[in-house]
Order: structure tokens, then C-alpha cells, then sequence
């Protein structure tokens, strides 16, 4: 099922998801790619310390335009992911680790482009042999005056597709299928709905993590036009017998999903 949520609530969601969770497990920062008009950039992600948060997570946030081949698009991006430095504690080296987006991508070009935006955060030590995992997503298309469409790659694949390893996850970590495509006739914005899985975040079964967590966002986005992405990818150890009801902490992400 589909439901829509602000930019605003689902940031609350995850803040509140964060709050409640242990210290991340990151050794390095993120990295950002970014595949449009045949060009493929990536480029690593320079943050500090949410001095606020107490779960030991780091924000990454700015802007880069690129105007290269048959691609030119601007992005905006803000981005939380969990971090273990080698200050921390051992207590706060739980087992989980988490990725918040808000992209903003801004096609350039004179044509319809596909954008392929991937955030991948280096995962240490591995989260074996198994796991639970949660997310969320959330886009909207801004157009800005002769209208416009954002649409599923291939009129088919997800639009969110959660990474373990490098490796799509696929099943229910895979978010608005090929009915979320949306269109604007003129000024405008559009929202595809909100989709999860995982629910409370995270606790759908999932498989063991060696090296990585990541979210890739795709779609085919109109010329001049804006596309706005909330979503988030959580991954924890499995809690030993009674310890599960650390999990409920993050009962605001209880809303049902769609599958």
C-alpha cells in the first residue's frame, strides 16, 4: 500500500528512528555516485559529528553541479549515516548500522535524462552471519512550467533499491515499482507516496554485511525539472533471545507497508 508522508514527517521519523538506536559501525566516510548522461561521478562524502544526536552518526551535506558529455544536472544533498571512530566506546559499537538521504537532483539538460544516485557507507566490523533491515522512501517531482514526468528506468525498475555489499538486496527492499511513475502539466510538484518495509526499522530478515550498506535511487527525470528524495536503509545485528525489545524503540517507523 502507498501513503504520503512530508519531506518534514519522514526527517522526524528518522531522527526519532536515530535517537533510539546504537552508535553505527562506519570506519570511513560515505561515498556519492552519481551516473547520468553516460557519465559516471563518484566523490567521498567530507562530514562532522552530529554534535545533538547521541548515536554517534555524522551529517554530510552540499551541493555540486557537473556539466560533462550528454549529462549536466545539479544535486543538493544532506546525509546522516552511522560512524564508529576509534574514540568511541565498545557499548556504543552496536551493531547497527544506517543511512538517512535527502537528495535533490535538477536535470540541466535539453532532454529527458536517466539518474542513478547511489550512497554507500563502509561497514566495520561485519554484521554476521545474518541480519534485520529496514528503510523507506519517499520522492517528488517539482516541474517548472512546461510540465514534466519523473518515471520508473526501463518503465520497470525500483526506484529505491537497498545495497548490501555492494549487491542489490531485491525482494522487499526494492520500493516503488514501475506503478510510481508521476506527472505535472505545468507548474507544479507531485509526490509518488511512501513506501517501507521492514517496519519497525529494521526488522525485516536480511543477509549478513561484510563491507557495505548503500541505497541507490533511479529514474527518469524531464528536462528542467527537480527531483526530491527522503529514504533511509538500516541494518542491525540479530538481537539475541529477549533482546528484541530494543527494537521497538524505533516503533515510530510502525506505520504499515505496502507489501
Amino acid at each position: 500500500m502507498r501513503r504520503t508522508l512530508s519531506i518534514f514527517g519522514a526527517m522526524t521519523a528518522v531522527g526519532a528512528f536515530v535517537a533510539s538506536a546504537s552508535a553505527g559501525v562506519i570506519t570511513n566516510d560515505p561515498t556519492l555516485t552519481v551516473v547520468a548522461g553516460g557519465e559516471t561521478f563518484a566523490w567521498a562524502l567530507n562530514g562532522s559529528p552530529n554534535q545533538e544526536a547521541e548515536d554517534g552518526s555524522w551529517n554530510y551535506g552540499g551541493s555540486r553541479t557537473e556539466n560533462a558529455g550528454a549529462g549536466s544536472w545539479t544535486l543538493d544533498f544532506d546525509i546522516n549515516a552511522s560512524r564508529h571512530d576509534s574514540g568511541e566506546t565498545t557499548a556504543r559499537a552496536a551493531q547497527l548500522a544506517f543511512v538517512t538521504n535527502n537528495l535533490v537532483m535538477t536535470n540541466n539538460t535539453g532532454a529527458t535524462q536517466t539518474i542513478i544516485m547511489t550512497t554507500m557507507i563502509p561497514v566495520a566490523p561485519g554484521i554476521l552471519p545474518s541480519s534485520l533491515m529496514g528503510g523507506s522512501a519517499s520522492g517528488t517531482l517539482t516541474a517548472t512550467g512546461a510540465g514534466g514526468s519523473m518515471s520508473n528506468v526501463n518503465g520497470a525498475d525500483s526506484m529505491y533499491r537497498a545495497m548490501i555489499d555492494g549487491l542489490f538486496v531485491g525482494g522487499v527492499a526494492d520500493l516503488h515499482n514501475f506503478d510510481s511513475s508521476i506527472s505535472v502539466v505545468g507548474f507544479g510538484s507531485e509526490s509518488t507516496g511512501f513506501e517501507d518495509f521492514g517496519t519497525p526499522i529494521p526488522s525485516a530478515p536480511g543477509p549478513g554485511v561484510t563491507s557495505s550498506i548503500g541505497i541507490t535511487i533511479q529514474f527518469d527525470l524531464t528536462d528542467g525539472d527537480s527531483a526530491s528524495w527522503t529514504s533511509v536503509f538500516a541494518v542491525n545485528q540479530v538481537p539475541a533471545p529477549g533482546a528484541g525489545a530494543v527494537f521497538a524503540l524505533a516503533g515510530v517507523f510502525g506505520i504499515r507497508r505496502r507489501r
